[in-house]
């Protein structure tokens, strides 16, 4: 409520600048996390993500939590096997992928996800006739607006405590198999809580976002932290045009790995 009419995220698309504030970021989450519930998610279940950083990605992060369910972010670079490895052992019953090229590793590897059920695009695809639902991220929300799941919503949300499961990672698996990192809410607010006092980030600051949303690190500082605090995230296009954005953008922060 405080931060309404404030901008959250900037993105460009199409050469030019596009903002989306802090009211519509949690409007469009509770219509996905609507549309989600109407497809059946209920608190507990996990949901994958399989998509590269984009404004989509927080919202729907922020629509599988409002739910109760826990997401899995999965790399965006994967293969098709190491998809179905994580999607099949976390046991996730839908996954949100960014568009045709991530729905193909998906569907390429279908028929050893039995538990699968449902498979949301950000941007449209074209797909086999199977037997996943399919919905485009629009068409998610649109449905969810329609179905009006405000209380719902409002009582899942009243539910979760510190040691509800908000999303498991996992991790590079250099030596076997990748395990499944499994982290609390509580374990992701602490983070962000201890963060507020040492990072110095005022509201006015500007934060060029570039490294990926599916490792926990640029989750927690360019999207929690970015929330706790009230700053605008202005998104990178890309690695290959940091030097570019940096120029255009000139935030007063970035994130890197050490």
């Amino acid at each position: 409520g405080r931060l309404g009419s404030k901008v959250a995220m900037r993105w460009r698309r199409h050469g030019m600048f596009r903002d989306l504030t802090y009211g519509h970021f949690r409007r469009q989450a509770d219509d996905a996390a609507a549309g989600l519930i109407e497809l059946g998610v209920a608190a507990g279940d996990r949901v994958a993500i399989l998509s590269e950083n984009r404004v989509e990605w927080p919202v729907a992060d922020q629509a599988v939590l409002s739910c109760g369910a826990a997401d899995v972010p999965l790399h965006s670079p994967l293969s098709a096997e190491q998809v179905e490895y994580q999607v099949g052992h976390s046991g996730a019953r839908g996954i949100v992928v960014s568009g045709q090229d991530q729905a193909d590793k998906v569907i390429e590897r279908l028929d050893a996800l039995p538990e699968l059920e449902f498979l949301v695009s950000f941007d449209p695809v074209v797909l086999p006739d199977n037997r996943l639902v399919t919905r485009t991220w629009d068409g998610l929300r649109h449905r969810g607006h329609r179905a009006g799941q405000a209380e719902e919503i409002g009582r899942r949300e009243a539910e979760l405590d510190l040691g509800s499961l908000a999303t498991i990672i996992y991790t590079s698996g250099t030596t076997g198999n990748p395990k499944g990192v499994m982290l609390t809410h509580g374990n992701l607010l602490s983070n962000v809580e201890a963060m507020v006092p040492i990072a110095f980030l005022q509201p006015d600051d500007l934060l060029l976002s570039w490294l990926p949303y599916s490792h926990i690190y640029a989750r927690l500082t360019d999207n929690y932290l970015a929330v706790g605090v009230g700053i605008t995230v202005n998104l990178a296009a890309g690695i290959d045009t940091l030097l570019d954005d940096l120029d255009t953008i000139k935030p007063t922060w970035m994130t890197a790995v050490p």
